[in-house]
């Protein structure tokens, strides 16, 4: 009787293999997708809390956070008290060195900024991705 040498995979025991890693790569790659979704409202909304200190400032003196400018808007400049959007890259108030942080780069656009109280020292400020609402005031994000 001739003995036959097996020195190699069959074809069924590469199929299975190949099989096996495809099915754990398409895990890993949604897993890997979920957190980067993660990560980017993590980082809006750290943006937006970071934020929290530079309005006490403008409220201390007594300025109303600005938003988008418009030719609607009395000597063109609006307020968030008027359900503006706030608008990246400007400064938060009148006399303000700090600018509303851009958040497009994470796939997120400014709702609103309501209300604007300097007197209360309460604002909200909500921005969405399409299918999350972040909602930040003097308190935090969630």
């Amino acid at each position: 009787m001739k003995k036959i040498n097996n020195l190699g995979f069959t074809l069924v025991e590469l199929l299975v293999v190949i099989a096996i890693i495809g099915i754990l790569s398409s895990v890993a790659v949604v897993n890997l997708s979920s957190a980067r979704n993660n990560a980017k409202t993590a980082a809006v909304k750290y943006s937006l809390a970071s934020l929290s200190s530079a309005i006490l400032l403008c409220y201390d003196d007594d300025q109303e956070l600005t938003a988008r400018f418009t030719g609607a808007c009395p000597g063109g400049i609006c307020y968030c008290n008027d359900n503006y959007i706030p608008w990246s890259g400007h400064a938060i108030c009148n006399g303000s060195v700090t600018t509303w942080p851009n958040i497009a780069q994470n796939g997120f656009s400014y709702l609103e900024c309501d209300p604007s109280n300097p007197q209360t020292n309460t604002w909200t400020l909500m921005a969405t991705n399409g299918s999350e609402i972040i909602s930040c005031n003097i308190d935090g994000c969630v």
